[in-house]
Order: structure tokens, then sequence, then C-alpha cells
């Protein structure tokens, strides 16, 4: 019974069929489920190409499992360098801090040296250009002095 569809105005409208179908060969099967030699071929066929699609998937798991490993390998030698290099940086800063108050350090004493130098010239300098003062000396006892 052909398909009909309605339009709008009520009238029935035939749908058409589709010109080509494809005609399905059934083939009667016997009790061991392949009919003819051909069949058996293509049920083995089958059966290696299954195998294959099966080690193939198989090889295919195994290659992302190693692939996730070498990644997680990878990332793990990434923070690995990462803290390496954190913890060289905080030792050059350290040794940066101890060379800038070293050399604090230094330009402090060498201030304080000049500075005593400085005191101690000025302090001889004035002692060579004051006036000598005029020293009264002692009297040295003499034998005939000491006998009265």
């Amino acid at each position: 019974m052909p398909r009909v569809a309605k339009k709008s105005t009520n009238e029935p409208v035939l749908l058409a069929k589709r010109a080509t179908r494809k005609k399905i060969a059934i083939r009667p099967k016997t009790k061991r489920g392949a009919s003819t030699a051909e069949d058996r071929n293509s049920k083995d066929t089958a059966g290696a190409k299954r195998q294959v699609q099966r080690d193939l998937r198989s090889k295919i798991r195994a290659m992302q499992a190693e692939l996730r490993s070498t990644e997680r390998q990878y990332k793990e030698a990434i923070k690995r360098e990462r803290a390496n290099s954190q913890a060289i940086k905080d030792e050059l800063n350290h040794a940066l801090k101890r060379e800038r108050a070293l050399i604090k350090l230094i330009d402090a004493r060498d201030e304080a040296l000049r500075g005593f130098g400085n005191r101690w010239t000025k302090k001889k300098i004035a002692e060579i250009q004051k006036v000598p003062k005029k020293r009264r000396r002692r009297k040295v006892a003499t034998p005939k002095s000491a006998a009265q």
C-alpha cells in the first residue's frame, strides 16, 4: 500500500518509493554455520583480522602506557630541575648578601683607618710645630753636695 502524505489542501499525495533497493541473497546454512568453503574462508580471514586488530589495540595500549610513563618521568625531571635551580638561586642570593655585607664592612674599616690616620697625623704635626718649653733640669746630686 503506497504511503500518502496530506497537503494543507486535504488532497492526498503519493510519496515516491526508492528506485533501487539492495537485494540480499540468503544462503541456506548448514549445521556447522557455513554453507560453502568461501564462507569458511571469509570467517577465517575475519577472525584473522579481528586478531590483528586485537594485537594492534594491545600494542597501542602498551605504547600509550609507555608514553604516559615517559611524560610522567619528564615532568618529574622538570620539577627536580626547577627545585635545583631555585635552590641555586637562593644560595646565590645569600652569597650576594654576604658579599655586600663584607664590602660594607671593608669600606667602614677603611674609613675608620683613614679617620684614625688623619687624627694621628694632625696630632704629630701639632706636636712638631708647637713651641718647645724651657724645661728645668734637676740638678744631679754630686758626691760633694751629698757629703755636706
